[in-house]
């Protein structure tokens, strides 16, 4: 989102209307530079006018990691944030230039992300937390069933989250796979809801309102 900001360049002119563009990272400075256009008002712009200015703002990289849905999102709230910042106390405003369907895209890859993470989270199963390794817990929920069946003694020792171990008899795997399969549907089910909603808004700020429950 563009920022907007009533600044003084140091050609002396006022400008208004300022986007981050791009940002090279110096790990050993912990420092991010973030390169920022700026144009004198909005309708510049939008008309396609030259940039008035260009600013090279230092942002610490520990500042680019909070709750933002995207890095371009951290980098804006730090612009607007940190007091050294050109930018601070700007207002970070909707891109007019932006069109639904685009905002629509970059939601729906922000879910799809968001839904990565709640498939892959700890299993938290009988009072324990595993990790969700799928191929693992399929295959051994697999053998633990067809020894069920088949009236065999069935048992395996799993390592949690915490590295503690617990044996699981045929009862026990089962409900792990039964757990980890309802976490994985549980977050397909809220990605599918949050697609719909994606898909029936009217308005950027309503999709930019959507976001992975918490």
């Amino acid at each position: 989102m563009p920022i907007t900001k009533n600044v003084q360049a140091d050609n002396g002119i006022t400008i208004n209307y300022h986007r981050a563009i791009s940002l090279a990272v110096d790990l050993t400075a912990n420092t991010a530079l973030v390169t920022v256009n700026s144009h004198a008002s909005e309708e510049a712009a939008l008309d396609g006018l030259p940039i008035a200015w260009q600013w090279r703002v230092a942002v610490p990289v520990d500042q680019l990691a909070g709750d933002e849905p995207s890095l371009l999102g951290e980098v804006e709230k730090a612009l607007v944030t940190l007091d050294a910042s050109p930018f601070f106390e700007g207002e970070r405003v909707v891109d007019a230039s932006d069109t639904l369907e685009g905002a629509k895209e970059r939601a729906w890859n922000r879910i799809k992300l968001a839904r990565a993470v709640a498939e892959a989270k700890d299993v938290v199963y009988d009072g324990g937390a595993y990790q969700a390794d799928k191929e693992r817990i399929s295959g051994a929920t697999q053998l633990a069933w067809m020894a069920k069946q088949s009236g065999q003694a069935y048992s395996v020792t799993w390592t949690l989250t915490d590295n503690t171990t617990r044996t699981l008899d045929a009862d026990g795997m089962v409900g792990l796979g039964v757990a980890l399969g309802l976490q994985v549907t549980q977050a397909y089910d809220t990605g599918r809801s949050l697609r719909g909603q994606i898909a029936a808004a009217t308005s950027i700020e309503e999709v930019e309102a959507i976001a992975w429950p918490a």
